[in-house]
């Protein structure tokens, strides 16, 4: 897919035109400052017409620029340094090709509404990755690649812990099936309930520009008290106990949340090739279902165990992200919050069903408090097939009106 709009590095590389360039990390701000390179001669810059200017610590202009039309791989710039007539000087800053996804299991017009919100932010079309185990109907022109349990069978992936869990707990896969069709440099996968409110190019370009190889929510160090904690931990050990010393690794696990990821697709490969190992290792010890590790757990442990750059996608975003398990809230209310990225973002029994299991099991609430924090939940302005959804469940659960 061929990105019309390039993804440009914040990272640019200066020079003397036709040798090694003096630096690959000058960033040109929106204030006129020059960083990542200090030298009188390059203090600040400006853009005069279709010119690139910079000047020296004097406010004398020292370089001027002209853009390259004929290198199609990058922004180039080059001109005369001004304080020296025999040499020209040269800017420029890479394009990263990077592909998105809305992935879905299912379409109707709650998830037309956030892919269409998610094109938007993209500034194109987004493309539909649909786990077709089920099939539906897609709107026309809208482009699909579709998966199912059978594409991660033929590429050799274990259909583990269950077959009725493997989409759920492997959200990992699908990373792979995209890595091994399309020659993107990043792709980025976004899950149907995520209401995103931001220049999405422009995340992705910061991302690529600090060479960033894995960009998730909530990435930190694992702890004993985390759901996957367990099984990422005894995974490395049947690996280290069926390899020996010769392969052991002693590192530390880590976890993640993945309504969003970004991701390298030389990252993703690498991935890939690790998954298939250690499911070669799980079956000679006759272990996979109790040990086969959760993805929000393999992809961050093992993306820091190989050496790739690994940070929160928090760190990139201009304001801040609500990502929860459970605390839902409606597309109106993610479009009106600060929230950049907002999860879950659900319409109809689906939201009305996350608030409840939030306040019944998430808040840790004594029972008589979760009534109460319900009816403060509750909204007006909802649609009123949503007030009638909440209002009968609350029937349901309690026994009483919500009043």
């Amino acid at each position: 897919m061929k990105i019309e709009r390039p993804i440009t590095s914040s990272h640019w590389s200066f020079g003397v035109e036709g040798r090694d360039p003096y630096t690959h990390v000058m960033r040109l701000h929106v204030n006129g400052e020059i960083s990542g390179y200090q030298n009188t001669n390059e203090h600040r810059w400006a853009k005069d017409g279709d010119k690139i200017l910079f000047f020296d610590a004097a406010g004398e202009v020292s370089s001027v620029f002209a853009r390259n039309s004929d290198v199609v791989d990058a922004e180039h710039w080059s001109g005369v340094y001004n304080k020296n007539s025999q040499i020209r000087h040269q800017i420029s800053r890479k394009f990263c090709t990077a592909n998105c996804y809305f992935r879905t299991h299912f379409w109707n017009d709650y998830a037309s509404k956030m892919y269409h919100q998610l094109q938007r932010c993209w500034g194109e079309v987004p493309i539909v990755a649909a786990d077709y185990t089920r099939s539906f109907e897609i709107e026309n022109n809208i482009p699909v690649v579709a998966h199912s349990i059978d594409t991660f069978r033929q590429m050799g992936l274990p259909l583990w812990p269950s077959i009725d869990k493997v989409m759920w707990f492997n959200g990992d896969y699908v990373l792979y099936q995209l890595a091994l069709r399309e020659q993107a440099d990043y792709f980025i996968i976004v899950e149907y309930d995520v209401y995103p409110n931001l220049d999405l190019r422009a995340v992705i370009s910061d991302i690529a520009s600090d060479e960033v190889d894995l960009a998730i929510g909530n990435f930190g160090e694992s702890y004993a008290g985390w759901a996957w904690h367990d099984r990422q931990e005894k995974s490395q050990v049947l690996w280290n106990n069926f390899y020996g010393i010769e392969k052991s690794r002693t590192r530390k696990a880590y976890h993640s949340f993945f309504p969003v990821v970004v991701v390298s697709r030389d990252l993703a490969l690498s991935l890939y090739s690790k998954r298939i190992e250690l499911a070669r290792v799980l079956s000679v010890q006759g272990t996979q279902e109790h040990f086969w590790p959760f993805c929000e757990s393999f992809v961050p442990s093992e993306a820091v165990a190989l050496g790739y750059n690994v940070r929160n996608i928090s760190d990139y975003l201009p304001s801040p992200a609500h990502l929860s398990i459970s605390d839902a809230m409606t597309m109106d209310e993610a479009g009106s919050s600060e929230y950049s990225l907002a999860h879950p973002t659900l319409d109809g029994a689906d939201l009305v069903n996350k608030i409840f299991v939030h306040a019944q099991y998430k808040l840790g609430l004594p029972a008589e408090e979760v009534a109460t924090w319900l009816r403060n939940r509750y909204r007006y302005t909802w649609d009123p097939g949503i007030q009638t959804l909440f209002r009968d469940k609350f029937v349901e659960i309690f026994g009483v009106p919500l009043g």
